[in-house]
């Protein structure tokens, strides 16, 4: 464990800015709550799965924050558990939410625990080493006993890429596995691991669960997500409308289209009915599905031009129009997290993303939040420091 001290050790000195907030006992800092969730399904071998995701509110002004802009805000301090908001720049206590799905159970476990900065989680994981030995760390009991520890190792050795037995302690038969601490270190390096961990950018909590967002509206991402799974179940009901609607001149008669049994098999008679109103006199819902098509669409275009300057700002005027709180998403998590989720996650590259967005900020002219600014220096040295987050939400989807 000496090695992981030290790469802990290293982060925290090029990592933290000094800075001192407000000492806190962290083994009273421990939320564990149970909702019910959509499959996180990563590996289908492994008998439990592991979702953690930093996403943080700010408890004063609310903000969603997020992994670098975490980092970067932390103090060179082992007794602060602060980092500094970027949206309103006061202090916040971040937190890592874990979604644990074991096989055989319908409704995961969730536990939310302060996000440690490494200096911090070095003193307190050495002062946990001192009192009970190397050998609580082979004691499934750990996970339960110093649970605010136990995650932010978990956490940071994903993060880092270093294999370890942390996660097989969350395994039910841990100790007929592994019988001593020379069992223990053959897990180090894995070949068939049974605990599958996911560190991820965010993650869609229950309604009204801590860090969903609350009235700051559906990120773009989702909307895109909802809109193609809507787009793939109602393709073939368009298709038909279209042509229909192109051999009789118009929309006045669909009852062609009524007696088809694919649409039958699909719709009832009132929903049908709904289908084709919904073509010929739009409702304030349906318009506000083609205002995010044409968002959507401008993004994506910006991203394969190399260029967000038009997207940027149709963005901007469409969350200014339609939330009447003046509370909505950061700008540029907004661009990020749709281009990855719709062009794939490797297929993006983080850097240039980023160049292109700082110069459509820089030329925007319009109203910005803090939020909306593209990450700092600090940040982004942070998020190269580790390897990339994914970016799940709470349903699969694949395209068909």
């Amino acid at each position: 464990m000496d090695d992981v001290l030290d790469q802990i050790y290293f982060l925290g000195l090029t990592t933290l800015n000094p800075s001192l907030e407000f000492q806190m006992d962290i083994d009273k800092m421990y939320i564990h709550i149970k909702f019910e969730f959509g499959d996180t399904n990563d590996n289908a071998s492994s008998s439990v799965r592991v979702l953690i995701s930093s996403c943080s509110q700010c408890h004063q002004c609310l903000a969603l924050l997020y992994d670098e802009d975490i980092m970067a805000g932390w103090a060179g301090d082992d007794s602060n558990l602060n980092t500094r908001c970027t949206a309103c720049g006061r202090h916040t206590v971040p937190m890592l939410s874990v979604q644990i799905t074991r096989s055989g159970l319908t409704s995961p476990e969730t536990v939310m625990v302060p996000y440690l900065n490494p200096l911090v989680l070095r003193k307190e994981f050495e002062s946990i080493l001192s009192r009970e030995g190397d050998s609580c760390l082979a004691d499934p009991s750990f996970v339960e006993s110093h649970p605010i520890i136990y995650w932010n190792l978990v956490w940071f050795l994903e993060r880092a890429n270093i294999n370890s037995h942390l996660p097989e302690l969350l395994h039910p038969d841990f100790h007929a596995k592994y019988q001593s601490m020379e069992n223990v270190s053959e897990a180090d390096h894995p070949v068939n691991t049974s605990v599958c961990v996911v560190c991820a950018w965010e993650w869609r909590r229950a309604a009204g669960a801590a860090g969903d967002g609350g009235d700051v509206g559906a990120p773009l991402h989702r909307l895109w997500r909802d809109r193609r799974r809507g787009h793939a179940h109602s393709r073939t009901l368009r298709a038909l409308l279209l042509t229909d609607d192109a051999a009789n001149g118009g929309h006045s008669d669909m009852e062609n289209a009524i007696k088809s049994r694919k649409a039958r098999e699909s719709l009832d008679d009132e929903r049908w009915i709904r289908v084709k109103y919904m073509v010929v006199f739009p409702t304030p819902s349906h318009l506000h599905v083609l205002l995010v098509h044409s968002v959507v669409l401008a993004v994506l275009d910006g991203l394969r031009s190399n260029d967000l300057t038009d997207a940027l700002r149709k963005l901007a005027a469409w969350r200014e129009n339609t939330n009447i709180t003046k509370r909505y998403h950061s700008y540029y998590r907004d661009i990020l997290f749709l281009a990855l989720t719709a062009l794939g996650e490797n297929n993006i590259d983080l850097t240039a993303l980023q160049r292109e967005y700082t110069r459509a900020y820089e030329h925007f002219g319009g109203t910005v939040r803090p939020q909306d600014s593209p990450p700092s220096a600090a940040a982004v040295c942070c998020r190269h420091y580790f390897k990339r987050l994914r970016l799940r939400i709470d349903q699969k989807f694949t395209d068909e």
